[in-house]
């Protein structure tokens, strides 16, 4: 009985650990929605995900200014966005997705 509890102690923490790990991975984007605020150098953003394309709003001083549409690739974490124009790749961790906003620095949403 006690080599059974010893190695029920050993083995737990591991099984837990990878269980936890896997729930911070999104399996899919599609359906989430993500917000980035606006800032000097970027408009406030809205990100939605369909199955295989993109639509990013985005707005300046609270007001509707454009929006811009593509494709993505999705292999966690780098998420490609693709659009006629150009190719942004992001990173996710945890509840944030980061990447370069054209020349403007970097660009920060939250899953919504």
């Amino acid at each position: 009985m006690k080599k059974y509890l010893l190695i029920l102690i050993v083995v737990l923490p591991f099984v837990v650990s990878s269980c936890s790990k896997d729930k911070d991975v999104l399996k899919s984007l599609e359906g989430t929605v993500w917000f980035a605020e606006e800032t000097n150098v970027h408009p406030e953003c809205k990100l939605t995900f369909e199955s295989t394309t993109f639509k990013m709003e985005q707005f300046e001083s609270g007001a509707y200014w454009r929006t811009i549409n593509g494709i993505y690739t999705y292999e966690y974490p780098s998420v490609k966005l693709i659009t006629n124009d150009e190719t942004v790749e992001m990173i996710i961790s945890g509840n944030k997705m980061v990447g370069n906003a054209d020349d403007n620095g970097t660009i920060t949403f939250i899953l919504q």
